[in-house]
């Protein structure tokens, strides 16, 4: 594991706590869901940002998640992202880049909610997910 991803990761996943209530401890290196979970999820991100938008959707849409730890060693080679300060900047902009939209698009939703008359809770109102 490199320098990076303890110094980005702890902050984004702490961000994704306190604006979604999610109790991830990180992004993760894989994950796995049913197809009809992943298609309801309408995931658009397509470059460093897919993992974090996967999981905050989750905790919106209430997916079932669950986190398993996953050891970590030092890899074969050179990596192209954690590798170089540059690719762990862009992979960092990114990541950041989806949790601010995500956030920015659920206020959009519940201003659009209030202003229809219809209930919604904010994310700072959820009960994190206990299962």
């Amino acid at each position: 594991m490199s320098l990076a991803n303890p110094l980005w990761g702890a902050p984004r996943i702490l961000l994704v706590r306190r604006l979604w209530g999610a109790n991830y401890t990180d992004l993760g290196p894989f994950r796995a869901i049913r197809r009809d979970a992943l298609e309801a999820l309408d995931m658009t991100d397509r470059k460093f940002g897919w993992t974090v938008e996967m999981q905050i959707k989750a905790a919106i849409t209430g997916v079932r998640s669950l986190e398993i730890p996953v050891s970590y060693r030092s890899r074969i080679g050179a990596s192209k992202i954690s590798g170089t300060l540059r690719g762990s900047f862009k992979a960092g902009v990114g990541i950041l880049g989806v949790i601010a939209r995500s956030s920015l698009a659920e206020e959009g939703h519940a201003d659009r909610a209030k202003q229809d008359g219809v209930a919604s809770m904010s994310r700072h109102q959820r009960e994190p997910d206990s299962s």
